[in-house]
C-alpha cells in the first residue's frame, strides 16, 4: 500500500500509471493542529481497455502518413511527367523548325512563316 502526502493547497490530484482492469481502494484524510481525520474510502476500478486515445493517435499518424506518401508519388509523377512532355516537345520543335522554312526556287529568298 502507497501512501502520499500532499500540499494544502491542493484540491485535485490525479493518479498515473494504474494497471488495466484492476479495482483500487483509496483513503482520503485531512490533517491539521489536531491531527488526522477520519478517512473516505474509495473504490475505484480501470476499465479492461487499452486506452482508446492511444489508438485515434496511432490511427491519426498512419492517415496522415497515407495522404503525405499520396502527395508526394502524385507530386514526383507530375514532375516527371513535365520532364518527359518538355523533353519531347523541343525535339518536335526541332524537326519543325525545318518545316517553317522554305526556299523559293527563283529568287532564293528565305520566308519564316508563323
Amino acid at each position: 500500500m502507497e501512501s502520499l502526502s500532499l500540499s494544502p493547497s491542493i484540491y485535485e490530484y490525479t493518479i498515473t500509471d494504474l494497471t488495466p482492469a484492476t479495482t483500487y481502494t483509496i483513503f482520503v484524510a485531512a490533517e491539521n493542529e489536531a491531527g488526522i481525520g477520519t478517512a473516505a474510502v474509495l473504490e475505484a476500478s480501470t476499465s479492461s481497455e487499452k486506452d482508446v486515445r492511444v489508438w485515434i493517435i496511432v490511427g491519426s499518424t498512419l492517415a496522415g502518413l497515407v495522404v503525405l506518401t499520396l502527395l508526394l508519388v502524385a507530386v514526383i509523377a507530375v514532375h516527371t511527367n513535365k520532364k518527359r512532355n518538355k523533353a519531347k516537345n523541343k525535339a518536335n520543335r526541332q524537326t519543325n523548325d525545318f518545316d517553317l522554312y522554305r526556299v523559293r526556287s527563283s529568287s532564293y529568298e528565305y520566308e519564316y512563316y508563323t
